[in-house]
Protein backbone atom coordinates (compact mmCIF):
# COMPACT_ATOMS: atom_id res chain seq x y z
CA UNK A 1 0.00 0.00 0.00
CA UNK A 2 2.80 2.42 0.85
CA UNK A 3 4.53 1.74 -2.49
CA UNK A 4 1.24 2.42 -4.22
CA UNK A 5 0.75 5.65 -2.31
CA UNK A 6 4.17 6.96 -3.27
CA UNK A 7 3.65 5.95 -6.89
CA UNK A 8 0.42 7.93 -6.97
CA UNK A 9 2.11 10.93 -5.34
CA UNK A 10 4.97 10.73 -7.83
CA UNK A 11 2.67 10.66 -10.85
CA UNK A 12 0.58 13.47 -9.38
CA UNK A 13 3.67 15.63 -9.08
CA UNK A 14 4.49 15.15 -12.76
CA UNK A 15 1.28 16.81 -13.95
CA UNK A 16 0.81 19.32 -11.18
CA UNK A 17 2.95 22.49 -10.90
CA UNK A 18 5.48 21.52 -8.22
CA UNK A 19 5.10 23.68 -5.11
CA UNK A 20 7.35 24.62 -2.21
CA UNK A 21 7.09 21.11 -0.82
CA UNK A 22 9.30 19.85 -3.66
CA UNK A 23 12.27 21.60 -2.03
CA UNK A 24 13.55 19.78 1.05
CA UNK A 25 12.98 21.38 4.42
CA UNK A 26 15.62 21.67 7.14
CA UNK A 27 15.01 22.11 10.84
CA UNK A 28 18.48 23.55 11.47
CA UNK A 29 17.96 26.37 8.97
CA UNK A 30 19.67 28.78 11.42
CA UNK A 31 22.90 26.76 11.02
CA UNK A 32 23.00 26.90 7.23
CA UNK A 33 21.37 30.13 6.06
CA UNK A 34 23.74 30.19 3.07
CA UNK A 35 21.91 27.13 1.77
CA UNK A 36 18.80 29.28 1.38
CA UNK A 37 20.45 32.58 0.49
CA UNK A 38 23.87 32.91 -1.22
CA UNK A 39 24.34 36.42 0.19
CA UNK A 40 24.55 34.89 3.68
CA UNK A 41 27.77 33.02 3.08
CA UNK A 42 30.57 33.90 5.52
CA UNK A 43 28.49 35.94 7.98
CA UNK A 44 31.25 35.40 10.55
CA UNK A 45 34.02 36.36 8.11
CA UNK A 46 35.46 32.84 7.81
CA UNK A 47 35.72 30.26 5.08
CA UNK A 48 33.62 27.20 5.85
CA UNK A 49 32.85 23.66 4.75
CA UNK A 50 29.51 22.28 5.94
CA UNK A 51 27.28 19.27 5.46
CA UNK A 52 23.80 18.26 6.55
CA UNK A 53 21.86 15.01 6.37
CA UNK A 54 18.10 14.73 6.96
CA UNK A 55 16.01 11.57 7.27
CA UNK A 56 12.41 12.77 7.18
CA UNK A 57 9.37 10.82 8.38
CA UNK A 58 11.40 7.78 9.40
CA UNK A 59 9.57 4.47 9.12
CA UNK A 60 7.59 5.55 6.07
CA UNK A 61 8.62 3.62 2.97
CA UNK A 62 10.06 5.92 0.33
CA UNK A 63 10.44 8.75 2.87
CA UNK A 64 12.46 11.86 1.91
CA UNK A 65 16.20 11.65 2.56
CA UNK A 66 18.43 14.63 1.82
CA UNK A 67 22.18 15.26 1.83
CA UNK A 68 23.53 18.78 1.44
CA UNK A 69 27.15 19.98 1.25
CA UNK A 70 28.68 23.41 0.72
CA UNK A 71 32.09 25.06 0.78
CA UNK A 72 32.86 28.77 0.47
CA UNK A 73 35.72 31.18 1.01
CA UNK A 74 35.85 35.01 1.33
CA UNK A 75 38.45 37.27 -0.27
CA UNK A 76 39.03 40.97 0.42
CA UNK A 77 39.62 43.40 -2.42
CA UNK A 78 39.90 47.02 -1.33
CA UNK A 79 37.18 47.86 1.19
CA UNK A 80 34.79 45.09 0.14
CA UNK A 81 34.59 41.33 0.58
CA UNK A 82 33.81 38.80 -2.12
CA UNK A 83 32.73 35.25 -1.30
CA UNK A 84 32.84 32.33 -3.73
CA UNK A 85 31.13 29.04 -2.99
CA UNK A 86 30.05 25.67 -4.37
CA UNK A 87 26.88 23.86 -3.26
CA UNK A 88 25.68 20.30 -3.84
CA UNK A 89 22.43 18.58 -2.86
CA UNK A 90 21.01 15.10 -3.25
CA UNK A 91 17.34 14.65 -2.37
CA UNK A 92 15.40 11.41 -2.69
CA UNK A 93 11.66 11.05 -2.15
CA UNK A 94 9.67 8.08 -3.30
CA UNK A 95 10.48 7.41 -6.95
CA UNK A 96 12.08 10.85 -7.45
CA UNK A 97 15.74 11.86 -7.19
CA UNK A 98 16.68 15.53 -7.21
CA UNK A 99 20.36 16.46 -7.56
CA UNK A 100 21.68 20.00 -7.87
CA UNK A 101 25.12 21.57 -8.31
CA UNK A 102 25.40 25.36 -8.05
CA UNK A 103 28.08 28.04 -8.02
CA UNK A 104 27.63 30.83 -5.47
CA UNK A 105 28.86 34.42 -5.23
CA UNK A 106 28.31 37.20 -2.69
CA UNK A 107 29.40 40.84 -2.65
CA UNK A 108 29.73 42.35 0.83
CA UNK A 109 30.05 45.99 1.81
CA UNK A 110 30.35 47.54 5.28
CA UNK A 111 27.29 49.62 6.18
CA UNK A 112 25.80 51.05 9.40
CA UNK A 113 28.25 49.19 11.59
CA UNK A 114 27.44 45.88 9.91
CA UNK A 115 27.59 44.39 6.44
CA UNK A 116 25.24 44.56 3.46
CA UNK A 117 25.46 41.61 1.09
CA UNK A 118 24.11 40.77 -2.36
CA UNK A 119 24.36 37.20 -3.65
CA UNK A 120 23.66 35.03 -6.67
CA UNK A 121 23.63 31.31 -7.33
CA UNK A 122 23.67 29.63 -10.74
CA UNK A 123 23.62 25.95 -11.52
CA UNK A 124 21.57 23.02 -12.65
CA UNK A 125 18.92 20.62 -11.41
CA UNK A 126 19.08 16.95 -12.36
CA UNK A 127 15.71 15.32 -11.69
CA UNK A 128 15.23 11.59 -12.08
CA UNK A 129 12.31 9.17 -11.83
CA UNK A 130 12.53 5.39 -11.28
CA UNK A 131 9.70 3.96 -13.38
CA UNK A 132 10.46 0.41 -12.25
CA UNK A 133 8.96 1.26 -8.85
CA UNK A 134 5.52 2.21 -10.19
CA UNK A 135 2.79 0.01 -8.73
CA UNK A 136 -0.73 -0.01 -10.22
CA UNK A 137 -3.57 -1.86 -8.43
CA UNK A 138 -5.21 -4.80 -10.17
CA UNK A 139 -8.64 -3.63 -9.12
CA UNK A 140 -10.38 -0.36 -9.90
CA UNK A 141 -11.16 1.67 -12.99
CA UNK A 142 -7.55 1.88 -14.14
CA UNK A 143 -6.34 -1.52 -15.39
CA UNK A 144 -3.41 -0.50 -17.62
CA UNK A 145 -0.15 -2.07 -16.48
CA UNK A 146 3.22 -0.25 -16.33
CA UNK A 147 4.68 0.04 -19.81
CA UNK A 148 1.29 0.10 -21.53
CA UNK A 149 0.59 3.76 -20.72
CA UNK A 150 3.00 6.15 -22.50
CA UNK A 151 2.31 8.84 -19.91
CA UNK A 152 3.92 6.79 -17.12
CA UNK A 153 7.74 6.76 -17.42
CA UNK A 154 9.20 3.24 -17.52
CA UNK A 155 12.71 2.01 -16.85
CA UNK A 156 15.08 3.03 -14.07
CA UNK A 157 16.88 5.97 -15.67
CA UNK A 158 14.35 8.67 -16.52
CA UNK A 159 16.04 12.02 -15.96
CA UNK A 160 15.99 15.63 -17.06
CA UNK A 161 18.04 18.79 -16.57
CA UNK A 162 17.07 22.41 -15.94
CA UNK A 163 19.05 25.63 -15.31
CA UNK A 164 18.42 27.29 -11.96
CA UNK A 165 19.03 30.80 -10.63
CA UNK A 166 18.80 32.20 -7.11
CA UNK A 167 19.21 35.82 -5.99
CA UNK A 168 19.45 37.06 -2.41
CA UNK A 169 20.18 40.07 -0.22
CA UNK A 170 20.97 40.32 3.49
CA UNK A 171 22.21 42.55 6.27
CA UNK A 172 24.04 41.41 9.39
CA UNK A 173 26.01 42.74 12.35
CA UNK A 174 27.23 41.30 15.64
CA UNK A 175 23.75 40.89 17.11
CA UNK A 176 21.33 40.25 14.23
CA UNK A 177 20.82 39.15 10.64
CA UNK A 178 18.05 39.44 8.07
CA UNK A 179 17.93 37.94 4.61
CA UNK A 180 15.55 37.68 1.65
CA UNK A 181 16.06 35.37 -1.31
CA UNK A 182 14.20 33.96 -4.28
CA UNK A 183 14.99 30.43 -5.49
CA UNK A 184 14.14 28.98 -8.93
CA UNK A 185 13.85 32.40 -10.59
CA UNK A 186 14.16 30.77 -14.00
CA UNK A 187 11.23 28.45 -13.25
CA UNK A 188 13.39 25.45 -14.18
CA UNK A 189 11.72 22.45 -15.77
CA UNK A 190 13.09 18.98 -16.42
CA UNK A 191 11.59 16.52 -18.89
CA UNK A 192 11.92 12.99 -17.49
CA UNK A 193 10.25 11.41 -20.52
CA UNK A 194 8.56 12.39 -23.78
CA UNK A 195 5.29 12.89 -21.89
CA UNK A 196 6.29 13.89 -18.36
CA UNK A 197 7.84 17.11 -17.07
CA UNK A 198 8.67 18.47 -13.62
CA UNK A 199 8.49 22.26 -13.29
CA UNK A 200 9.50 24.29 -10.24
CA UNK A 201 7.90 27.57 -9.27
CA UNK A 202 9.88 30.47 -7.71
CA UNK A 203 10.25 30.13 -3.95
CA UNK A 204 10.69 33.06 -1.54
CA UNK A 205 12.68 32.73 1.70
CA UNK A 206 12.85 35.26 4.53
CA UNK A 207 15.19 34.44 7.43
CA UNK A 208 16.12 36.51 10.45
CA UNK A 209 17.69 36.11 13.86
CA UNK A 210 18.79 38.05 16.93
CA UNK A 211 21.43 37.39 19.58
CA UNK A 212 20.40 38.41 23.13
CA UNK A 213 23.29 38.58 25.61
CA UNK A 214 23.23 38.98 29.40
CA UNK A 215 25.93 41.19 31.01
CA UNK A 216 26.88 38.90 33.92
CA UNK A 217 26.02 35.52 32.39
CA UNK A 218 27.53 33.24 29.73
CA UNK A 219 24.00 32.52 28.47
CA UNK A 220 22.89 33.77 25.08
CA UNK A 221 19.34 33.60 23.73
CA UNK A 222 19.17 33.23 19.95
CA UNK A 223 15.64 33.38 18.51
CA UNK A 224 15.26 33.10 14.74
CA UNK A 225 12.60 32.56 12.08
CA UNK A 226 12.50 31.01 8.62
CA UNK A 227 9.56 31.77 6.32
CA UNK A 228 9.08 30.34 2.84
CA UNK A 229 6.35 30.60 0.23
CA UNK A 230 5.75 29.74 -3.41
CA UNK A 231 2.82 32.21 -3.48
CA UNK A 232 0.39 29.29 -3.32
CA UNK A 233 1.36 27.91 0.10
CA UNK A 234 3.64 28.95 2.95
CA UNK A 235 5.54 27.56 5.90
CA UNK A 236 7.02 29.16 9.04
CA UNK A 237 9.69 27.89 11.43
CA UNK A 238 10.21 29.66 14.77
CA UNK A 239 13.46 28.68 16.54
CA UNK A 240 14.41 29.37 20.16
CA UNK A 241 18.04 28.50 20.98
CA UNK A 242 19.77 28.97 24.35
CA UNK A 243 23.57 28.80 24.31
CA UNK A 244 25.95 28.51 27.31
CA UNK A 245 29.58 28.89 26.30
CA UNK A 246 29.97 26.33 23.48
CA UNK A 247 26.91 24.18 24.19
CA UNK A 248 23.47 25.06 22.83
CA UNK A 249 20.02 23.56 22.90
CA UNK A 250 16.49 24.59 22.16
CA UNK A 251 13.19 23.98 20.51
CA UNK A 252 11.61 24.91 17.18
CA UNK A 253 8.05 24.89 15.93
CA UNK A 254 7.09 24.38 12.30
CA UNK A 255 3.52 25.52 11.71
CA UNK A 256 1.10 22.58 11.44
CA UNK A 257 3.97 20.13 10.94
CA UNK A 258 6.36 19.47 13.83
CA UNK A 259 7.93 20.38 17.14
CA UNK A 260 11.72 20.11 16.92
CA UNK A 261 14.22 19.33 19.70
CA UNK A 262 17.72 20.73 19.06
CA UNK A 263 21.13 20.10 20.66
CA UNK A 264 24.64 21.06 19.54
CA UNK A 265 28.09 22.44 20.18
CA UNK A 266 29.81 25.45 18.59
CA UNK A 267 33.48 26.23 17.95
CA UNK A 268 34.74 22.86 19.12
CA UNK A 269 38.17 22.77 17.48
CA UNK A 270 36.73 25.04 14.77
CA UNK A 271 33.77 22.71 14.29
CA UNK A 272 30.04 23.20 14.81
CA UNK A 273 27.94 20.06 15.31
CA UNK A 274 24.16 19.95 15.57
CA UNK A 275 21.49 17.30 16.06
CA UNK A 276 17.74 17.76 15.78
CA UNK A 277 14.70 15.51 16.04
CA UNK A 278 11.28 16.42 14.65
CA UNK A 279 8.21 15.24 16.56
CA UNK A 280 5.55 15.16 13.87
CA UNK A 281 2.29 16.94 14.77
CA UNK A 282 0.44 16.27 11.51
CA UNK A 283 -1.47 13.10 10.57
CA UNK A 284 1.81 11.58 9.41
CA UNK A 285 2.56 10.81 13.05
CA UNK A 286 0.50 7.62 12.61
CA UNK A 287 2.88 6.22 9.97
CA UNK A 288 6.27 7.72 10.86
CA UNK A 289 8.55 8.00 13.90
CA UNK A 290 9.63 11.57 13.28
CA UNK A 291 12.57 13.11 11.44
CA UNK A 292 16.29 13.13 12.28
CA UNK A 293 18.81 15.71 11.13
CA UNK A 294 22.60 15.88 11.53
CA UNK A 295 24.70 18.99 10.84
CA UNK A 296 28.46 19.60 10.88
CA UNK A 297 30.69 22.45 9.72
CA UNK A 298 34.38 23.35 9.85
CA UNK A 299 35.61 26.96 9.79
CA UNK A 300 38.99 28.03 8.47
CA UNK A 301 40.76 31.15 7.30
CA UNK A 302 42.44 31.77 3.96
CA UNK A 303 44.10 35.03 5.01
CA UNK A 304 47.87 34.97 4.97
CA UNK A 305 50.23 37.25 6.84
CA UNK A 306 52.21 39.56 4.62
CA UNK A 307 55.91 38.90 4.76
CA UNK A 308 57.91 41.76 6.19
CA UNK A 309 60.33 43.39 3.77
CA UNK A 310 63.77 44.46 4.93
CA UNK A 311 66.06 46.86 3.13
CA UNK A 312 69.63 45.80 2.49
CA UNK A 313 72.07 47.22 5.04
CA UNK A 314 74.13 48.41 2.12
CA UNK A 315 71.57 51.05 1.22
CA UNK A 316 70.53 52.11 4.74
Amino acid sequence: MRKLAFAIIALFCIYTPVSAQFDPQFSQNFNCTSMLNPSMMSLDGNAKALALYRNQWMGLEGNPQTFFAEIYAPFTFGQNRHVFGLKFMNDQIGLFTNNSVELQYAFKKKLWGGELSLGAELGGLFIGFDGTGVVIPDKGDYHVQPGEDKVIPTGKDNSGFGFDLTLGASYSDESKYLGVSCLHLTGPSASISDYAEVKLRPLIYVVGGYNVTFPTSPLQLKPSVCFKSDFASWQLDANFILQCNKIYGGVSYRYQDAVVLILGVRNFKKMDIGLSYDITTSKLITVSSGSLELFASYSFSLEFEKKKKYKSIRIL
